[in-house]
């Protein structure tokens, strides 16, 4: 699965993706934050309505503790309240009211507190004030109650109210104790000065009256005013903590909001300047690495060196990989302006080496022609000379029994053998120097066919050249495989930090397989050139052993002048004998039938060399059409 997304994203998905991995735990932080927030501001919420509801529900519960009737306002209020709170809250407060008993409305007001979260406050100044407003103020009420109902008691019957009196006394002590603890407290700790103006002088006021009180009960007298005066004082401080309680959870709840949202816009606005930071961090890898792969394509696809690599001047990992490109770039155009000079330069050797064939062809087809018709023009003067020896030396066998009346006739015969011994000799002269410039012409050859061989030697060493270089390319793209892979391990030992350079690796891994596979087909084209060159070699010493033959032809056909040389000589000092016993011809007719004889058997012979000659010029002759359209096909 991982792989297939790793070959399908791309390095913008990837970054996206990143990005969005990224935000979502800071989105969820400050989701986590939010609700936090919020919790605090409805849990704040709900202490205003428990307030509201405490609120509404005082003045009755100030009423039972006169053992008063609750002013029909204050109850139809109260009751809207239940009405209105009571499910909010999770109360029956309607049902509790209903009874219209003090402890009812007691209970009533501690549920509000518990249901409302008031007993839960956090803050110190609210939660004093707090527990001032919902148990020590209504405990004093009761206590001052009890009081009157004793001091009531000790008036009908003194004896008997004595222990309910003192009950109640060290109840209002008790109540008063807590009272100023969590007055103190509230007011000790709370940094909202209007609360603190508008407590400290009703809670002086009420400190006055229960000293007051205190003296009177030391005095052993209960006053009816003073304690009107202490529950006209609670009711006083009540009103102004609850309005202070109501402006201090106003006050944290506008904080906490006002925080929240100063936090939420701080927290978009990083969100925000991240993101924007991300998005031109992604659009710069993009655009690099789609600046970089588009270049990468022309040159290592297309072959266009016309491209620009960009992001040269770059000092981080980018502009390292521009400059690899770059030198990418140079080398495929170094190795395109070797290969067009190579081959340029093969095809300037091809067209100079036809050139010089053809011309060593034509002076080679010259020359043997011109032997060839030399030695075949011989032959034929040769075989004439032959046939008109033979001829003579019938004539000289017939005419043995009257030579001696036939002396002048023999005389002209063997002048005329003479001359055709001269020419015969000059020509086959001329024919034995042209078979040995013929030989030459064939030494000259097969020394070119050889020069040849060495220039092919030659290309073959600039191919076997070109195959190190292929070889060293190879070396380089296995290098820079080692060094994508060393890339690879690092960015996987950065982690999450090395994936985009990770990613860069691959495709610089990929790049350099590709250039492998280059590197492969070159030293595929130098292979196929280098059997080219074997080829060439091939045929060159093919056309090198054909100009062997002809040499060696050449010998026989020089071999074979000489004896016809030879024979011609004979013939000569044949001829100069008859010439010399013709005067002697009448007493010498057998010598002259024996020297007859011996012409005719020279004659034969001579006409057996002819023909040898001319089927050896034949020979030659194929030979050397052989021989030039050989070299012309090279």
């Amino acid at each position: 699965m991982l792989d297939r997304l790793n070959e399908k994203l791309s390095i913008a998905q990837r970054l996206g993706l990143m990005s969005i991995v990224i935000t979502l735990p800071v989105l969820t932080l400050l989701n986590l934050y939010w609700q936090s927030e919020m919790k605090q501001i409805k849990f704040a919420q709900r202490e205003q309505i428990g307030i509201e509801y405490l609120q509404s529900i005082w003045p009755v519960f100030f009423a039972q503790v006169g053992n008063e009737e609750a002013p029909p306002a204050a109850l139809a209020a109260a009751n809207a309240a239940a009405g209105k709170l009571d499910k909010k809250l999770g109360l029956d407060g309607r049902a509790l009211l209903a009874s219209g008993k003090l402890e009812d409305s007691s209970k009533l007001i501690v549920a509000i507190a518990d249901g409302s979260g008031l007993t839960l406050d956090p803050d110190l100044d609210s939660f004093y004030l707090m527990d001032d407003l919902t148990i020590g103020l209504p405990q004093m009420l009761e206590a001052v109650r009890g009081l009157s109902a004793s001091s009531q008691a000790i008036a009908d019957d003194p004896a008997g109210g004595s222990g309910e009196i003192l009950a109640d006394i060290a109840v209002l002590k008790l109540a008063s104790a807590r009272h100023k603890g969590d007055i103190n407290s509230a007011l000790a700790n709370t940094k909202a000065d209007s609360v603190k103006a508008a407590l400290e002088p009703k809670s002086a006021t009420l400190a006055e009256s229960l000293d007051d009180l205190t003296e009177d009960l030391g005095a052993g007298t209960i006053s009816p005013d003073r304690l009107e005066e202490v529950r006209t004082a609670v009711d006083i401080l009540w009103a102004a903590a609850a309005q202070g309680m109501q402006d201090l959870l106003e006050a944290r709840e506008s904080r906490v909001s006002a925080n929240m949202w100063l936090n939420v816009l701080i927290a978009l606005s990083l969100v925000a300047a991240a993101a924007g930071l991300m998005l031109v961090i992604v659009r710069g890898i993009t655009s690099r690495t789609g600046g970089l792969s588009q270049v990468l394509d022309r040159l290592a696809v297309h072959y266009d060196t016309s491209v620009t690599v960009p992001y040269l001047n770059d000092g981080h990992e980018f502009g390292r990989i521009a400059r690899a490109v770059e030198v990418f770039k140079s080398s495929i155009i170094r190795n395109h302006a070797l290969a067009q000079e190579q081959a340029d330069q093969e095809m300037q050797a091809a067209q100079d080496r036809a050139t010089h064939f053809r011309r060593l062809a034509d002076e080679f087809e010259r020359s043997v022609s011109e032997a060839i018709d030399a030695v075949a023009a011989a032959s034929v003067e040769l075989g004439a000379a032959a046939e008109s020896n033979s001829r003579s030396a019938v004539t000289a066998a017939s005419g043995a029994d009257v030579a001696a009346t036939a002396s002048r006739a023999s005389a002209e015969s063997v002048q005329t053998v003479a001359a055709a011994a001269e020419e015969l000799t000059a020509s086959v002269q001329e024919v034995a120097a042209r078979a040995t410039e013929s030989a030459t012409a064939a030494r000259e050859a097969e020394e070119r066919a050889n020069a040849s061989s060495r220039t092919i030697d030659e290309l073959a060493e600039a191919a076997s050249q070109i195959g190190a270089v292929v070889q060293l390319i190879g070396e380089i793209t296995a290098q820079t495989n080692l060094l994508a892979l060393n890339a690879t391990i690092e960015a996987a030992r950065a982690g999450e930090a090395g994936r985009g350079f990770a990613v860069v690796a691959s495709e610089v891994k990929s790049l350099a397989e590709q250039t492998a596979r280059a590197t492969d087909e070159i030293r595929g084209y130098v292979d196929r050139i280098g059997g080219a060159t074997r080829h060439v070699v091939s045929s060159i010493a093919e056309v090198a052993s054909t100009i062997t033959r002809v040499t060696v032809t050449s010998g026989a056909i020089s071999d074979t002048l000489q004896e016809q040389m030879s024979a011609v000589r004979e013939i000569s000092a044949r001829t100069a004998e008859v010439s010399g016993t013709t005067t002697q011809a009448a007493s010498a007719a057998a010598g002259v039938r024996e020297a007859a004889q011996e012409s005719g058997v020279t004659a034969e012979q001579s006409r057996e060399a002819a023909s040898q000659l001319s089927q050896q010029a034949e020979l030659l002759r194929r030979a050397a059409t052989a021989f030039i359209a050989t070299v012309r096909a090279a």
